[in-house]
């Protein structure tokens, strides 16, 4: 009884398209309250008792047939060039550089506890055996010690940023030389008490017979020098904090 619900135009517009559906001779059933009365030269009524119709073998003209329904043609936005815009490109060659070139850092506060770590500095730190420390002198690897806890407390002492040169550290492909930077991390203009330290590759790992034929008398002599400069720093420093604790 959907026809009933329908104003004589839909029913104009729909028995046609029942029609049309229809192999010829096929056979409609419509409500007991709908009947086919306007459109006889499409529908033969077969039994009207039970409201069942042929269908005829009927031409439609042109101004009977049913509105054609296809599916819509679908209209997609126009591609992107393969080229990316210039934010894309920013941020795409951002990540290469630091994933790939950028070096390996670690993120320390003012006790030198570790707060964060790049990827991959497990070359120059590691965990030693016995009781858990976090701290960064403490997990340094050996060759690095030293040199670290010198530039730490430089940088610590003075607030500034503090290097050491003509470092190495033993690693699986050989002896790595490298530079050891410890940055201040200034948080809105005020001293946050956190500090930056990098670890910086200078060239690559050297074999164990590269690493010999550089212990020239003048390179020894450097590092005893640079050593003693750092141990003399560190003893400074730690003498300055000891009178700043008595004073207190």
């Amino acid at each position: 009884n959907v026809l009933i619900y329908l104003g004589p135009h839909l029913q104009k517009k729909l028995i046609p398209l029942f029609h049309q559906a229809l192999r010829p001779g096929g056979y409609l059933f419509l409500g007991p309250a709908e009947n086919l009365t306007a459109h006889r030269e499409l529908f033969q009524l077969v039994s009207p008792k039970h409201r069942i119709s042929r269908s005829k073998s009927t031409a439609l003209n042109p101004a009977e047939q049913p509105v054609e329904l296809r599916p819509a043609r679908a209209h997609l936005p126009p591609a992107k060039s393969a080229t990316p815009d210039d934010d894309d490109l920013r941020q795409l060659s951002q990540r290469i550089v630091v994933d790939e070139f950028a070096p390996k850092y670690a993120v320390i506060n003012d006790e030198q506890h570790i707060l964060y770590v790049s990827e991959g500095t497990a070359k120059y730190l590691e965990l030693g055996e016995g009781m858990f420390s976090n701290n960064i002198v403490r997990l340094a690897r050996s060759g690095l010690r030293v040199g670290l806890r010198a530039a730490l407390n430089e940088a610590r002492s003075e607030r500034r940023k503090a290097l050491r040169d003509n470092l190495s550290v033993s690693t699986e492909a050989g002896l790595q030389p490298l530079r050891l930077i410890v940055q201040p991390m200034p948080q809105l203009g005020e001293d946050s008490g956190l500090f930056m330290v990098v670890f910086q590759d200078a060239g690559p790992a050297l074999s164990p017979d590269q690493a010999k034929r550089q212990e020239t008398p003048d390179r020894n002599d450097s590092l005893a020098d640079s050593l003693i400069e750092q141990l003399e720093k560190e003893l400074a420093t730690t003498r300055n904090d000891l009178e700043k604790t008595v004073q207190a």
